[in-house]
């Protein structure tokens, strides 16, 4: 009975070919090579894609161009009076800077991803999550985000925190 437990978990798994799970997420990320210079622009992030794609990375599996922090205004200007997110203006060229440089990325094949915060700031002092993860989903969608980096710097280990990031994944419509 026991042998034919393991012929069936061996065959539901190589039923699965629905392409999900063959390759880990890959690709670049800002931090590693530019952190919070001044170099974490648009510019240094389409030589990036460019050379990925060019050395034939792309076509291996590398998909993903994620910013990570400091593309977001400095300080207060980081958020509009309505709680949305405001692009680094220098950086980015702005929201539509960063639009362009989605709808760029998208199109030579690559996917496109930022970073935030589960607390009220990022690592880098950035404007984070905390109390807007629902304005904020909404933001990432419309800039056609398909990859979100949240990390903890900045955020409470307490119940309602988890709750609250819970509430984000909730709010993606897949």
């Amino acid at each position: 009975m026991r042998a034919l437990g393991i012929v069936l978990q061996v065959l539901a798994v190589a039923g699965l070919h629905n392409g999900v799970g063959v390759l880990p997420p890959m690709g670049y990320n800002t931090w590693y090579d530019l952190a919070c210079t001044n170099e974490m622009n648009a510019t240094s992030v389409r030589a990036a894609a460019s050379l990925i794609a060019s050395t034939g990375l792309l076509k291996a599996g590398y998909r993903y161009i994620n910013l990570d922090d400091c593309f977001i205004a400095e300080g207060d200007a980081g958020r509009d009076a309505k709680g949305r997110l405001v692009v680094d203006e220098v950086r980015f060229g702005g929201e539509a800077g960063l639009r362009r440089l989605s709808h760029e990325l998208h199109s030579r094949g690559f996917l496109f991803g930022v970073y935030t915060d589960r607390g009220t700031k990022t690592c880098m002092k950035r404007q984070a999550a905390s109390g807007h993860e629902i304005i904020d989903a909404q933001t990432y969608a419309d800039w056609e985000i398909d990859y979100l980096k949240e990390d903890s710097c900045n955020a409470p280990g307490d119940a309602k925190s988890v709750s609250r990031c819970l509430a984000v994944r909730s709010s993606y419509k897949f």
